[in-house]
């Protein structure tokens, strides 16, 4: 999770300078992941050291910003996700049943640049799905199963309703 965090913390300061807990806001609202205290601030003190950040007091808060080759190191870490996404886009492509939709068309793209259109609706997808999978591995009566089916229901028209 370093280089994810890492990733995640110099994208925030390249858009403007920041204190740590401004910085854990951000990324919890447009990932849904709030990286911890413990792992955020030796990371700043790190990129301070390698000269990627730079950081001035006011107050009783720290605010940093990104350097010049900061935003380089930025650019080399998107260039290797980049690489990365191309690779699991192609994958997802060619697995496809049929050629990739518009709407994951859109998705790819948006995901390749670094956005994360969905990030706040993150941390509700992860756990729909481990309590999907936890209750995929018991033995469900049908009653909880109909109940199941009718929640997913609602939750289908639901969202196709906003769509």
């Amino acid at each position: 999770m370093d280089g994810c965090l890492k990733l995640a913390v110099l994208q925030q300061l390249s858009r403007k300078p920041l204190a740590g807990y401004s910085i854990m806001l951000a990324i919890r609202q447009e990932t849904g992941w709030k990286p911890s205290p413990g792992s955020l601030y030796p990371l700043l003190n790190t990129l301070v050291k390698e000269n990627l950040a730079t950081v001035k007091t006011s107050g009783r808060r720290k605010i940093y910003t990104l350097t010049r080759h900061g935003i380089q190191a930025l650019e080399e870490l998107r260039g290797q996700d980049r690489d990365i996404f191309d690779k699991l886009a192609s994958q997802l492509r060619v697995c496809s049943p049929q050629r990739a939709d518009k709407d994951t068309q859109q998705m790819l793209e948006r995901l390749s640049k670094g956005e994360a259109p969905f990030g706040w609706l993150s941390s509700d997808m992860a756990e729909i799905r481990m309590l999907a999978l936890h209750v995929g591995l018991l033995d469900t009566n049908a009653r909880n199963k109909r109940e199941i089916k009718q929640a997913l229901k609602a939750l289908n028209s639901a969202l196709r309703k906003s769509s």
